[in-house]
């Protein structure tokens, strides 16, 4: 039995890593985040400070690294859009959507 639930949690924590990894990659390669917030008669250093405040400048790889820690950590950043944390968006819309799920039960 201890082998079944060990399998199992091997399962979980690779499938785990393959989401955020998937969610990693795709948010990277959507655009450039700096570019799509800002107006388009933005300066080149406007666009290269926010880039270095959101980590942006840094190595893929370390981009990377430090996204993994925080969502290990249960940090999912702070939105680009409107500076509020990602969880107080998330369970903002939570009733929202269970009264969807719900309805369409």
């Amino acid at each position: 039995m201890s082998r079944f639930a060990l399998l199992k949690l091997v399962r979980t924590v690779v499938t785990l890593w393959l989401v955020v990894t998937f969610a990693f990659i795709v948010l990277r390669t959507s655009g450039d985040p700096v570019q799509s917030l800002l107006t388009p008669d933005a300066t080149q250093e406007e666009l290269d400070y926010f880039r270095a405040l959101w980590g942006l400048d840094r190595p893929i790889l370390e981009q990377y690294l430090a996204y993994v820690a925080n969502v290990v950590q249960g940090e999912f950043g702070t939105s680009y859009r409107d500076g509020r944390t990602v969880v107080a968006i998330v369970v903002e819309r939570v009733p929202a959507t269970l009264l969807l799920g719900a309805v369409g039960l």
